[in-house]
């Protein structure tokens, strides 16, 4: 009988991209657990922004800026590579090829994109991505850097586009307030309720503030009109996003309890067989898989597809 755990691990480290040939490097990712693999994976695919037609939201700053704006072209052709499912990955930072960065100190604070460009801050403290707006693609296969990058938060199928910013706006109270007025039912912010600001905004942490709070590994609350919100979901302390270990955990969760059905009960598992139009075998054996939009578990012999955790 097959032990799925065991593939977890043989899994990430054939699919996260690292620095093949460094000795340390691979010396370090050996020695970690799957779970914290997992962990790591999740970190690096989340960051991906998997490929597919989605529906877009634009806030109203975008839309005055498709009306009258320099970059109306390159916005609206950026809105039509996200309905339409195009890969956005040329648009996306050129970190995202690094999935684990090896450094002297794997837990070194501050956190910044240079020590470890494996990490988007951004990203996993408030779920926003950036993206550059050029639509010429370099060489190296990403699209020229632009100056200015739409931050948007994508969810399974749909995405929101917040405004655009420089480059030295990660940690902008501006962003979070665009989408608390431009979506107030979205829950991506969630307003702390029986707490408030005594005055006004200038009593709480301003954005730089913020920024050093985030490079030590710490999700702070923001206050917007007098009012406390914190992200849905928050940074770890490691620099990961809270979501990456919730996921983590069901990932095992659910395989510990496929190996247990396959012990004790494996005729629960004929209607996957059976709609792949084959039977489940005597000895099947799984594997840990990727699929378009689940993490599950692949039966090698009858190329049958167990979806276990679905990405949102």
């Amino acid at each position: 009988m097959s032990d799925i755990y065991k593939t977890i691990k043989p899994y990430i480290l054939a699919n996260l991209p690292y620095k093949i040939g460094d000795p340390a490097t691979a010396r370090c990712l050996q020695t970690k657990s799957t779970e914290e693999l997992l962990i790591m994976f999740l970190n690096w695919f989340f960051r991906q922004i998997p490929p597919r037609p989605r529906t877009v939201f634009p806030s109203k700053e975008v839309t005055n800026k498709i009306n009258q704006d320099e970059n109306r072209h390159e916005i609206l052709s950026l809105i039509s590579d996200i309905k339409t499912g195009k890969s956005l990955k040329s648009r996306l930072s050129k970190a995202v090829n690094q999935g684990f960065v090896l450094t002297k100190n794997q837990r070194h604070k501050p956190l910044s994109t240079s020590k470890r460009p494996d990490f988007d801050l951004l990203l996993n403290d408030w779920g926003i991505h950036h993206l550059h707006l050029s639509n010429t693609v370099e060489n190296d296969g990403f699209t020229t850097r632009t100056k200015g990058v739409m931050f948007a938060i994508f969810t399974y199928e749909e995405a929101y586009l917040i405004d655009t910013f420089d480059h030295k706006s990660w940690s902008s109270k501006q962003a979070v307030r665009k989408v608390i007025s431009n979506w107030p039912d979205s829950n991506f912010f969630l307003e702390v309720k029986g707490l408030g600001v005594r005055h006004d905004d200038s009593d709480c942490f301003d954005e730089q503030e913020l920024q050093g709070l985030r490079t030590a590994g710490m999700s702070c609350p923001i206050v917007i009109d007098q009012k406390i919100y914190i992200p849905r979901q928050m940074l770890s302390h490691y620099g990961t996003n809270t979501n990456h270990t919730r996921i983590a955990t069901l990932i095992l969760r659910k395989t510990n309890l496929i190996e247990e059905t396959l012990k004790n009960t494996p005729a629960v598992l004929d209607s996957h067989f059976k709609a792949n139009g084959t039977i489940r075998p005597e000895r099947p054996e799984f594997r840990f898989e990727v699929f378009a939009n689940s993490f599950g578990i692949y039966e090698t012999s009858t190329d049958t597809a167990i979806g276990l955790v679905p990405f949102q």
